[in-house]
């Protein structure tokens, strides 16, 4: 199977999961079992700078920018951000959420890939086209 076909399968995996920060981790001198790695974080990973560099230390972070309705559909409102987790202050809403957590993922990413409306598999296919393009300095 191709690279490529892995990481549709894997999109769309992380799309059904709801997930989140994706990073690719080049991992060619480090095992024979793959050439690139792929980390899903949760949101909250851009609230600890710490969390932010060890992870670009080791590949690229691609922000998978949706619009807010499209996350609100996701999730599934305030009983879904329960259910999953998501580190959300008290009396927060979803969208203040959005608006607290945007300047750090603008600060973030090192690359930014808009998937509002997308399924899975177009925004697989937008990331990997941004992912050669920042690969090859364009």
């Amino acid at each position: 199977m191709e690279p490529k076909e892995l990481a549709l399968i894997a999109a769309k995996a992380l799309d059904d999961k709801q997930g989140k920060g994706i990073a690719a981790i080049k991992v060619t001198d480090l095992t024979t079992l793959a050439d690139h790695f792929v980390i899903a974080t949760g949101g909250s990973v851009v609230c600890r700078e710490r969390s932010v560099k060890h992870l670009k230390s080791s590949g690229v972070l691609v922000w998978i920018d949706a619009p807010l309705g499209d996350l609100e559909r996701r999730i599934g409102g305030m009983k879904g951000i329960r259910a999953r987790g998501v580190a959300i202050g008290r009396g927060m809403t979803l969208k203040d959420l959005f608006e607290q957590r945007l300047p750090l993922y603008e600060k973030a990413a090192d690359i930014r890939v808009e998937c509002g409306g997308l399924d899975a598999e177009r925004c697989c296919a937008k990331i990997i086209q941004e992912l050669e393009r920042y690969g090859t300095g364009r």
